[in-house]
């Protein structure tokens, strides 16, 4: 039993046998007989008579020694056929790796013949024509006189042998065909050479005429050119990025002076800076959106904005002093001009039923201020980045004294003021 327990592991073998139905009927025959025998001694202590009771124990024990010696038996068929069974396995692959490695050697042995031939045969050819080579050597000068050198004309046969080209016409016939055809092609190479030549040539001629003529008139006329360009550059300047201040000096400034009556240039109302405030107090707590909101303002500016502090502490709105509350951007010269430029021209007439903006915002001092409800309105922003539409306050600072001069300075910039 032991070695057939240990042979199971494999799937193809006569060890399955001893799952198969003869098996099984074998088991239970032993195992009916013990159970007989075992039910037999149970019933011992019942008075019955002996005699029956050593007739029934005797025909128990016949019955288990035959099921047992019918088993044995059967056992050591299975184990016999697992013997020969791996026997046969063992020599037939001992046989199947003996016939590979023999047809491995032959075709190792057959591609070492076929390389080692082809080697001698090339070699046979690279001999054979070096020595064509070096018996031609001396014979130089007879080249420019044959339409084809001997060394070519040997080479060529030798390619045709080896490559054994079944064709009708002579070596002599394919030789004299590869010589006229090098020959044109030399033909060909030196007119293509002497056409470049020409080109070349017309063509130096050519540049060196235009570089004469370009420094003749260029000498006189460089003083000349450098002084428009300057005047050019200056009167566009900005390239129109900052009309709105040009409008100011050139229209505004006289208008103001004929209504007010300024005596001096220097009086009239002008603007100082432009503030724009925005309060972030809903998202303070909210680091990304803090920063995403200001980021837009200085997208919309052009310019980086302060972050505004709070300065008290107040309870019912949960801000303690110190706490981001919003950011806020003050533009002076150049980028107050453009900002309020784009605003007039680009951003106001953007805005849902826009009638103007309410002319009595003055603060009493010259000062407007106004409010935008959505950033949307300027083409910066990008529809698909705002998480929320927010507003900023805008709030002009003039140097006017009264709010009628500077109500008169923004209407003359072009303000739209509704009253």
């Amino acid at each position: 039993m032991a070695n057939t327990g240990r042979v199971t592991q494999k799937s193809k073998s006569p060890v399955d046998d001893l799952k198969s139905p003869k098996a099984t009927m074998l088991n239970e025959a032993v195992t009916k007989a013990l159970k007989e025998l075992s039910q037999i001694r149970v019933e011992q202590n019942k008075p019955e008579d002996e005699k029956v009771f050593r007739e029934r124990e005797e025909a128990a024990k016949q019955a288990l020694k035959q099921a047992l010696s019918e088993k044995k038996e059967f056992l050591a068929a299975v184990q016999k056929q697992v013997k020969d069974y791996y026997q046969e396995v063992a020599l037939q692959t001992s046989q199947d790796n003996n016939e590979l490695l023999t047809k491995e050697l032959k075709k190792r042995k057959t591609d070492l013949e076929l390389v080692e031939a082809a080697v001698s045969d090339l070699e046979a050819k690279l001999s054979e024509i070096t020595r064509l080579i070096n018996k031609s050597g001396s014979g130089a000068k007879k080249k420019a006189t044959i339409p084809k050198s001997k060394i070519e004309e040997s080479i060529a046969a030798l390619l045709v042998e080896a490559a054994k080209t079944k064709s009708s016409k002579s070596a002599k016939q394919y030789i004299e065909q590869e010589a006229e055809k090098v020959e044109d092609k030399k033909k060909t190479t030196t007119k293509t050479v002497e056409e470049k030549q020409t080109k070349t040539a017309s063509k130096e001629k050519e540049v060196t005429t235009a570089k004469a003529s370009e420094t003749k008139a260029k000498a006189p006329k460089a003083v000349k050119s450098d002084a428009p360009k300057a005047a050019k550059k200056a009167e566009e300047g900005d390239n129109g990025r900052y009309r709105l201040k040009k409008i100011y000096k050139d229209s505004v400034v006289g208008l103001l002076i004929k209504q007010f009556g300024y005596k001096n240039v220097n009086q009239v109302p002008k603007l100082e800076k432009l503030v724009i405030n925005r309060g972030l107090g809903d998202i303070k707590d909210d680091g990304k959106k803090f920063n995403a909101a200001a980021e837009e303002l200085a997208i919309i500016c052009g310019q980086k904005p302060v972050i505004t502090k709070a300065k008290k502490s107040i309870a019912n709105f949960k801000v303690r002093t110190g706490m981001n509350v919003g950011c806020m951007v003050t533009l002076r010269g150049k980028r107050m001009y453009e900002f309020l430029d784009k605003l007039i021209s680009m951003a106001l007439p953007r805005v849902r039923d826009f009638r103007g903006l309410n002319g009595n915002s003055f603060d009493g001092r010259g000062n407007y201020t106004f409010g935008i409800k959505e950033q949307l309105i300027f083409p910066e922003i990008k529809y698909d980045t705002v998480e929320k539409t927010r507003g900023f306050d805008v709030t002009i600072v003039t140097s006017a004294k009264t709010d009628e001069e500077a109500k008169a300075l923004l209407k003359g910039i072009g303000m739209p003021l509704s009253n």
